[in-house]
């Protein structure tokens, strides 16, 4: 359901206005006027049908923030205290196994550039110990020293007296707790998680009509616009707006897939769009989901970062794909909406259920710029993890999803679909009618998400 509601006052669409003219209106208007619950339905049916911004109103990822920029802070995916794994981050010389400060990644998109430079192991004296080197080779030993800067320990090998035969380099460490005595105590390290901050600025824009009376007038006047009753309410609806609304819906959308930050721009207004945050660590699948097995290898991914459910956007082509792969493997199709009413069926997505793991999918025309065939070389599906997320965004402590479209404003009044007009002036018989979005957007796990390249 929509979570961010845009301020729409009614008793101000009932005032009489000059020469007997009335407030015309959008679906979208009339929606927070008078049924507020229901605006997720017509922003996924109205306005934003083929949009990914209608998939995180309509589902309720959307927030408002009263500031010029954006900050937030997360807990890495790669961050645990239970083992250290990764490439070429810890080597042994005989019984000492070190950390490789140097192999360990760096973001440079953490602005406080916060990740440890100094990296050490968090254990104790006692704890056991698997290593594995890069044939799978594995062996067990017990900590016996730690060195002073935390970046050495001394480990044992587990049968007394034996000699390491693992390898020397490109080791994975996983720890396995201590071997505790009757009524010994467990120790207590004092881990300190790791949390990068990252940012995002915001954009305006904005679209509308302007009428033009004599035109309205060579038209059929105000017969043209007839007054419809909404329950107990009566308004003038108007598809011009209707279309500016939805055109605004489509321009916010391909700025919030495509846009990039300018170098050296002001912060504030310079939106990260979210392929911009995608491109650098979402996990890269070559070509098109052409099989079952093409989908068994995405959820398998998906399987091991603990995901269970995840929405599929996909290109024209890539979408064509997944309807015969659907149709020719009629065991794994799975009706999401079956029996719930939820926003996101107008949407159009479909089902899948691969061993566990549920994909809903649909067409998303902003993949290809609406009919750019050079634009959509670009990817062919984006896969978004449907999980919540536990985040710091400007100090407040929040639960979010994996894209959170952030409104600018206060929650009362946020900058989304804003309405501006001249309606009471009498400007040379012209009404200009206006709406303004001031948005950003937020990725939490990077590299939880899967894109579809072309090889």
């Amino acid at each position: 359901m929509a979570i961010v509601i845009p301020q729409v006052d009614y008793a101000r669409f009932q005032q009489p206005l000059p020469k007997g003219r009335r407030t015309l209106v959008t679906q979208m208007e009339i929606s927070c006027a008078v049924a507020p619950e229901h605006l997720g339905t017509v922003e996924a049916k109205e306005v934003a049908y083929d949009t990914y911004a209608g998939f995180l109103m309509a589902s309720g990822n959307e927030i408002t923030v009263a500031a010029d920029q954006v900050s937030w802070k997360e807990k890495p995916s790669e961050t645990n205290v239970i083992q250290i794994v990764g490439q070429n981050l810890v080597s042994r010389t005989g019984n000492n196994f070190t950390i490789n400060t140097s192999a360990i990644p760096t973001d440079t998109y953490d602005i406080d550039l916060c990740r440890p430079e100094n990296a050490q192991f968090f254990t104790n004296v006692g704890e056991r110990i698997l290593a594995v080197d890069p044939t799978g080779k594995r062996e067990i030993g017990e900590v016996t020293a730690i060195s002073s800067d935390g970046k050495t320990i001394t480990v044992l090998n587990r049968e007394e007296g034996a000699a390491w035969t693992i390898a020397t380099t490109n080791l994975d460490i996983i720890f396995l707790g201590d071997n505790l005595d009757h009524c010994e105590c467990p120790s207590v390290l004092g881990w300190k998680g790791y949390s990068p901050t990252y940012e995002n600025g915001f954009k305006s824009l904005g679209d509308g009509h302007e009428f033009c009376e004599e035109t309205m007038v060579a038209e059929g006047g105000w017969d043209a616009f007839p007054e419809k009753n909404y329950g107990e309410y009566n308004f003038t609806p108007s598809q011009q707006l209707d279309d500016a609304m939805k055109r605004l819906a489509k321009k916010s959308d391909t700025s919030l897939a495509w846009e990039k930050r300018t170098v050296g721009g002001d912060l504030t207004q310079n939106m990260r769009g979210i392929f911009e945050f995608l491109d650098d660590k979402a996990i890269k699948f070559e070509g098109e989901l052409e099989t079952l097995e093409d989908l068994i290898a995405v959820t398998q991914y998906l399987k091991d970062q603990d995901i269970y459910e995840a929405y599929l956007d996909a290109s024209p082509s890539q979408y064509t794909k997944l309807m015969l792969i659907q149709r020719d493997n009629a065991g794994i199709e799975w009706k999401p909406f079956e029996n719930n009413q939820d926003n996101l069926m107008y949407l159009g997505y479909k089902g899948v259920d691969i061993f566990g793991v549920k994909l809903m999918f649909r067409e998303w025309k902003g993949l290809s710029g609406r009919g750019s065939e050079k634009l959509g070389k670009a990817y062919n599906f984006l896969i978004t993890p449907a999980d919540k997320v536990n985040v710091t965004l400007n100090g407040k402590a929040r639960t979010l999803g994996r894209v959170t479209l952030i409104w600018f404003g206060n929650a009362n009044d946020p900058y989304k679909f804003k309405r501006d007009s001249n309606e009471n002036d009498y400007n040379c018989g012209k009404v200009k009618v206006t709406y303004k979005n001031k948005m950003s957007v937020a990725v939490f796990g990077a590299d939880k998400f899967i894109i579809g390249v072309n090889a």
